[in-house]
């Protein structure tokens, strides 16, 4: 029996796998955003909205409900916009979307509030493994917060509707949890290839009865200076604790817990206020026109590429430290090679961070240096000094190269 080719095809044929790519067009980060919906089956309970935005390098990301899907959700931009400062792309970032309208206006709207360079790409349609990355941090985002939303039930016999005030702040609490605890094969969370270190502050039940202390001094001696409240979670920019209260949302650096008889307070947590987009709202739709008091970085100036600036501008600084960071690479490698793997060594260091197996070669290096070294940058100054001392020493022969150090 004979098949002709397009038999075959129309019978048998399989779509292009989603190969991971080695490199990204001038080693940018890229980001890939994507919205999703909560509800539950509870009677009278509505479809809730989500956004999801992730690194696909870390594995970092944030979901943050939203009032409605795109750009005029103003916390949707500014959630994204604070994802960006978190990961350190100022130089530049990849933003990646499905072909959804929705989410295509949104990357065009954060890729417009932000200085730097910024690519929007899209996805080929209905093409989920294209925007593999933050599907599966969906995924592990959603199950997470059923399993808080099951403990909270069982702590204070009270079932979580998706349009409930709390369940705002467990889902975005589940993002939280998922990177700085949730570990990739590498051993590693998303949280310590960032920084390069495990989360470590100390965290508390979702939903607990905590006592949290007012910020600042004590003006008032005779005056209290604690006040009861909800433990929501905690900051992505300065690790403060979300207290929630009766008379909206607060912010404070120490919190003490009740003991486990009184960890949990079903009056107080049915007089809640507060959304992460309005400290003082009493419902879901609350209006995230208003700027987010509690977003750390606010909304920018709005362009897409930085005008050229005149002697001492920021734009004329920026290059200096850039061409000061490329000839620190490039001693860093004169020395010790490039290190196997790494965007920054492939790229360049200008977009780009290090990996955490090359900023681990380099601080090997940097401690076996004298002491008066072991405490400067392992691709600045201290390697100018060992490229001198090892040339001094007919170690290192590197002819004209050697002539910029």
């Amino acid at each position: 029996m004979v098949h002709n080719f397009a038999s075959c095809v129309e019978g048998r044929a399989r779509d292009d796998p989603h190969r991971r790519r080695s490199g990204e067009p001038l080693g940018l980060s890229v980001v890939r955003v994507d919205f999703f919906f909560m509800k539950t089956s509870a009677q009278g309970d509505e479809t809730v909205p989500c956004l999801a935005a992730c690194d696909v390098e870390t594995g970092y990301g944030v979901v943050s409900v939203v009032t409605k899907k795109g750009p005029q959700d103003k916390h949707a931009v500014r959630v994204t916009l604070q994802l960006l400062e978190e990961l350190g792309c100022s130089s530049g970032v990849i933003l990646q979307s499905d072909a959804e309208a929705a989410a295509t206006e949104l990357v065009r709207a954060v890729a417009s509030s932000r200085p730097g360079k910024t690519i929007v790409r899209q996805c080929p349609v209905a093409s989920h493994g294209s925007n593999g990355t933050v599907e599966r941090f969906i995924q592990s985002v959603q199950g997470l917060a059923r399993t808080l939303r099951a403990g909270f039930a069982q702590q204070t016999e009270m079932e979580l509707p998706a349009t409930a005030q709390l369940s705002a702040w467990l889902i975005r609490h589940a993002a939280w949890v998922v990177t700085r605890y949730q570990k990739h094969a590498d051993g590693r969370t998303s949280y310590q290839r960032v920084h390069n270190v495990p989360y470590s502050s100390v965290i508390c039940e979702f939903g607990e009865h905590v006592m949290a202390r007012k910020p600042g001094d004590v003006r008032q001696k005779f005056q209290e200076n604690w006040f009861d409240g909800i433990w929501l979670g905690r900051s992505s920019g300065s690790d403060e604790h979300y207290i929630g209260t009766r008379d909206g949302l607060k912010r404070a650096r120490t919190i003490k817990r009740h003991d486990p008889c009184s960890r949990w307070k079903a009056a107080l947590l049915k007089e809640v206020k507060g959304l992460p987009w309005n400290p003082f709202s009493t419902g879901m739709s609350g209006s995230s026109e208003n700027a987010d008091p509690i977003t750390i970085i606010p909304p920018r100036v709005v362009r897409i590429v930085p005008a050229p600036g005149g002697i001492g501008s920021d734009s004329m600084h920026a290059a200096r430290e850039g061409r000061r960071a490329d000839q620190d690479l490039q001693s860093f490698h004169a020395v010790h090679g490039r290190t196997q793997g790494c965007s920054a060594c492939s790229f360049g260091a200008r977009s780009r961070s290090h990996s955490f197996e090359c900023r681990e070669r380099q601080k090997n290096i940097a401690d076996r240096l004298p002491r008066k070294h072991s405490m400067m940058k392992p691709t600045s100054k201290f390697l100018r000094l060992e490229v001198a001392r090892l040339q001094n020493h007919h170690c290192l022969r590197m002819g004209p190269q050697a002539a910029w150090l």
